[in-house]
């Protein structure tokens, strides 16, 4: 319904500021229903329809039209063949068997076009609109720059001659069959490129792309700046850096040999293959959950998979086959790895960890059943993470000096680390501690820090000090070893070997090491196996041994805050044994030590020994100052019990009688020639020891009756053959028991003044046999022999007497 003094403009601006310059439209025809113009723009772009009724004060903005630059040709139907050399327009959805497009600009203009081979050398197809690929032998060369901004699709065989090749708008590619990116050229940077997020190359389920560089190209990266979305098979033949790569749990990538990929983001699923030589290399930003990988890695001999940097989320990942894995690598870089399920790297594997960040707020373990290297130095291990490595792990660091305590800011809550049976763990001290003039420092002065609990069920070799600060279990052979025994053991650990390189390997310097190992916390230890070391100290720690436990040390110490529980015995081939804390021995086992013994301020508990059992034997000097010996059971009997037995004893130590005594006994310590141990008695029966003065008198009324006896009645003569004969009981009895109750010095001193009296009857019976009378000293005579059977019926009785005396 518009009249002839209407007005109908053009513009690229805002209807509101019309310029004089914009188009006006005079030629237009109007119904009650619509209205059309023609009109011919100066320049292609978007430009806004304005309308002004006669008498209106403002134009109305009616809509919006996109003016193209006219076209040569117009497609509206299905061709066989078509090649386009100048500017083309699809008019509507068309079919075309083979479309050659050498130049001009082919407008798909929001229609869809199918095309059963497509050949795109030059021009520019440009959208919105779809393009469908369905052929075997399809080519877009992008040596001269090619943009794509509406959707192809592939359902056939289509190959990228990639120089520079960018998605742009709206624009994707979808692979649905094979699509194969080559690279022909040496160009300056082959780049496949996209504008936004939203431009993605997707290869579906069951389709393959393949990226391949030709033999004249090789050595040159090609940057792969378009986000990959891969449910099928995704193969690299070359070197390839890729911004974003996603796979699905379905997906297969495959690296070829001596190629390389390394990927800046990725959703890592699915299986990874790598040929020899290849590597796989993960160089993530440090935003959130920039890179997750939950896939299977397989690799052929010397291939890499490296997690480099950044924040990765490693889950439930297996790697398998030669690989040599990296975790960690810049200093300045560091990756944070964190860890959920349970990783596994199988036997052909050798992992390095440096420069790294483990952690795991739900908990996790990694699994290494190849070979592994940590540096200490450069990796923090986090809460919950535990380590198993069931064939050959190394460990070292440059040593820290701290001969206390060590105290950590931050203890690790659950972290712990695996060496099963038939493993061995090799803790190295890489630290060079002499000084200008070559002095060595004293013995384990540094030591390496194990940040773990440690659960060794194989063997543990050092190589220097080593410190494990959290407790743990150990039980395999621990011994000191040298650099050709670890390099022939652990190899691909060592610099030398050029696997790892900067602070990933483990340096190995020549000449002897000494070996050491500082335990704090609770440790126990189950087997027999020995313990071999330079020096063994337990430091604020408890280790407790329910087999005999071995020790070869130069030196052995047990701090005053520490304690040693003994189940089952042990030996300790050590120079000197200072044991300064808490000394347990259970049952009736002995603890031996074949050097000396050191006790100062220490508890020994030990159940005492009877007979020759000795709990605590020392083959040298045992130094007892401020000591204290306390009974595991009290004595449940009347006897003489022995505690400790040395070479020689210097100091003696405080016997503790409450637990040593019970309700029915009580004790008494005693010492002789090396020897410590304990009466006891019943407390029933119980009599306080003889005093000083109580000796004195018995022995002065022992030699007032021998002095009267000798001067009195009998003769020099007799009192020597009484006195010089042998006895016909011979019995050995210590000072500290002879003199244990009063009653045994009134037993004694009894059978002595009987011994005496009997021996004076012998002699007169023996005399009266040859002569009628016999002289006793002028005082009497004996005449007649009722008075001699008299006196042999009293010799008879008094033999009894001693006889019983002796027995009781």
């Amino acid at each position: 319904n518009m009249t002839s003094q209407d007005l109908v403009a053009m513009t690229v601006g805002s209807c509101n500021d019309m310029d004089l310059a914009d188009i006006q439209i005079n030629d237009l025809f109007s119904s009650p229903t619509r209205g059309g113009f023609y009109a011919t723009a100066k320049e292609a772009g978007d430009y806004h329809i304005c309308y002004l009724r006669d008498g209106a004060d403002n134009y109305v903005d009616c809509g919006q039209v996109t003016v193209r630059r006219g076209s040569g040709n117009v497609i509206d139907g299905n061709h066989d063949t078509l090649i386009i050399d100048k500017d083309t327009l699809i008019a509507t959805n068309a079919r075309i068997g083979h479309l050659i497009i050498t130049g001009g600009i082919l407008s798909l203009d929001s229609h869809k076009l199918n095309v059963s081979q497509l050949s795109w050398k030059g021009g520019a197809i440009t959208g919105p609109g779809t393009m469908s690929v369905m052929g075997d032998s399809s080519e877009i060369d992008g040596t001269d720059s090619k943009m794509i901004d509406f959707d192809l699709y592939n359902y056939g065989h289509l190959v990228l001659l990639l120089g520079d090749i960018r998605l742009i708008g709206f624009g994707s590619l979808n692979n649905l069959h094979r699509l194969t990116v080559s690279t022909l050229e040496k160009t300056a940077a082959p780049t496949l490129q996209c504008a936004s997020h939203h431009n993605t190359l997707r290869n579906s389920k069951g389709a393959t792309i393949i990226f391949r560089q030709e033999i004249d190209v090789i050595g040159v990266t090609v940057d792969i700046a378009v986000g990959i979305d891969n449910a099928g098979i995704l193969e690299f033949q070359g070197s390839y850096t890729a911004s974003s790569i996603y796979t699905r749990s379905s997906s297969s990538t495959v690296i070829g040999d001596t190629s390389s990929l390394i990927i800046s983001q990725t959703h890592l699923l699915g299986r990874v293959s790598l040929g020899e030589h290849a590597s796989v290399a993960l160089q993530c930003p440090h935003s959130e959950s920039s890179c997750t990988v939950s896939a299977i890695f397989t690799g052929e001999s010397n291939s890499m998979v490296h997690f480099q940097s950044g924040n990765i989320s490693m889950s439930s990942v297996v790697i398998d086959g030669a690989s040599v894995v990296q975790l960690g690598e810049d200093a300045d870089a560091p990756l944070n790895l964190q860890l959920e399920g349970t990783s596994l790297f199988t036997v052909g594997t050798v992992t390095s960890i440096s420069h790294t960040n483990l952690i795991a707020p739900k908990g996790s373990i990694l699994s290494f059943v190849g070979r592994l290297v940590v540096n200490l130095d450069s990796t923090v291990i986090g809460d919950r993470v535990v380590m198993e490595s069931r064939l050959s792990a190394v460990m070292f660091a440059n040593g820290d000096a701290r001969p206390t305590r060590i105290v950590p800011q931050r203890i690790p809550k659950n972290a712990t680390f695996i060496v099963p049976p038939n493993a061995s763990l090799v803790i190295i001290d890489s630290g060079n501690y002499t000084d200008a003039a070559g002095a060595v420092p004293a013995l384990c002065s540094y030591f390496v820090v194990i940040p773990m609990y440690v659960i060794a069920d194989g063997e543990m070799a050092l190589l220097g000090c080593a410190m494990l600060p959290f407790g743990g279990s150990l039980n395999g052979k621990i011994y000191g070893t040298d650099a050709e025994m670890v390099e022939s053991t652990v190899r691909y650990a060592l610099c030398r070997n050029a696997i790892f390189g900067g602070d990933s390997c483990a340096p190995l310097r020549t000449g002897s090491y000494p070996s050491g190992l500082a335990l704090q916390g609770k440790f126990e230890r189950n087997s027999a196996s020995s313990v071999e070391v330079d020096s063994f100290h337990l430091q604020h720690g408890s280790l407790e041994a329910s087999t005999a436990l071995t020790v070869v040390s130069t030196h052995f110490q047990v701090d005053h805050h520490s304690s040693l529980v003994l189940n089952s015995g042990g030996l300790l081939k050590v120079p000197l044994a200072e044991l300064h804390g808490h000394i347990r021995l259970e049952g009736n086992h002995h603890l031996l030590i074949e050097g000396g013994a050191n006790f100062h301020g220490g508890v020994l508990q030990a159940e005492p020994g009877g007979g020759c059992q000795y709990p605590l034997q020392i083959m040298g000097e045992g130094h007892f100052g401020q000591s204290v010996l306390q009974c595991t059971n009290p004595v449940d009997e009347a006897s003489s019990s022995g505690l400790v037995r040395a070479g020689r004893l210097i100091g003696y130590p405080n016997l503790d009688a409450a637990t040593c005594a019970s309700e029915d006994f009580s004790v008494d310590p005693m010492s002789h020639r090396g020897f410590v141990g304990l009466t006891s008695v019943e407390t029933a029966m119980r009599m306080d020891l003889p005093t000083q003065l109580h000796i004195g008198v018995w022995s002065l009324v022992t030699v007032s009756a021998l002095l009267f006896l000798l001067f009195h009645s009998l003769g020099f003569r007799s009192v020597g053959y009484e006195l010089f004969k042998d006895p016909p009981l011979h019995f050995d009895i210590l000072w500290s028991e002879f003199t244990m109750f009063v009653g045994n010095g009134l037993t004694a001193a009894g059978l002595l003044f009987e011994a005496l009296f009997l021996a004076c009857l012998l002699y007169t019976s023996d005399a009266a046999d040859e002569e009628d009378s016999v002289d006793l000293g002028g005082r009497r005579i004996i005449k007649k022999k009722k008075t001699r059977e008299m006196m042999l019926q009293h010799e008879y009785k008094h033999k009894n007497k001693i006889q019983k005396n002796i027995s009781t």
